[in-house]
């Protein structure tokens, strides 16, 4: 995704990390939660916990803008694009363009949707909001999402010499600018809540922070 804040073009996709990047605590909170029906990874970028999400789901569902997606790019070590690698190597998975998912909807069959370091990469309001509504609309009731992430990094200093904005700063770097959000458990509750989100669990491994999260079942009166 791409944005043009305050004149300048921040290129979001860059932000997304190789699998050889993977977080070991987000990958064993994975790998160790029961099998699910239907996942979806949200903001899957270059595939970095797509091994995981697909072990424990029979159906996944791997969303990013249409950009990321249909890029060219080194993905998982195949220079492919995220759609092409999806399709040669997950056979009960598929791709979700963030556009269509706004244009048309979800709908609310997902057991779990998992969405790691994704909002510190966001740098407009009005599309974090849109990416929260739509991760809630696609939960069944009593389904769970996982918000991961990283709020301290060891290139914090460098962020924080650029000018702020929402929730982080946008700074420039070789490759232009770019947004890096510090996104706090206690950040990420406020912004969850007002949506209707319960809260199921909030913890921290060293400097990753984890929001678990669920929609309610829904009470016919």
């Amino acid at each position: 995704m791409r944005y043009l804040i305050e004149g300048e073009i921040i290129r979001s996709e860059n932000a997304a990390k190789s699998y050889k990047q993977k977080s070991k605590f987000v990958s064993n909170y994975l790998r160790a939660r029961p099998s699910s029906n239907k996942v979806m990874d949200f903001g899957c970028g270059k595939l970095r916990y797509s091994d995981e999400i697909v072990s424990i789901s029979k159906q996944v569902v791997f969303l990013d803008s249409d950009l990321q997606l249909s890029r060219n790019q080194m993905v998982r070590g195949v220079s492919t694009s995220v759609a092409e690698y999806v399709s040669t190597h997950y056979a009960h998975a598929q791709i979700l363009s963030f556009e269509c998912a706004v244009a048309q909807g979800v709908n609310s069959c997902f057991d779990f949707i998992n969405c790691s370091n994704v909002l510190s990469a966001i740098p407009c309001v009005d599309y974090l909001q849109s990416a929260l509504c739509i991760i809630y609309s696609a939960l069944q009731g009593g389904g769970e999402a996982l918000f991961v992430n990283q709020f301290r990094c060891s290139s914090f200093s460098k962020f924080e010499s650029g000018r702020r904005h929402m929730y982080g700063y946008i700074y420039k770097g070789r490759l232009g600018y770019t947004y890096y959000g510090v996104m706090t458990n206690d950040v990420v509750v406020d912004l969850l809540v007002p949506l209707g989100f319960e809260v199921v669990n909030v913890w921290s491994e060293e400097d990753v922070g984890f929001v678990l999260v669920r929609r309610p079942h829904t009470v016919i009166a």
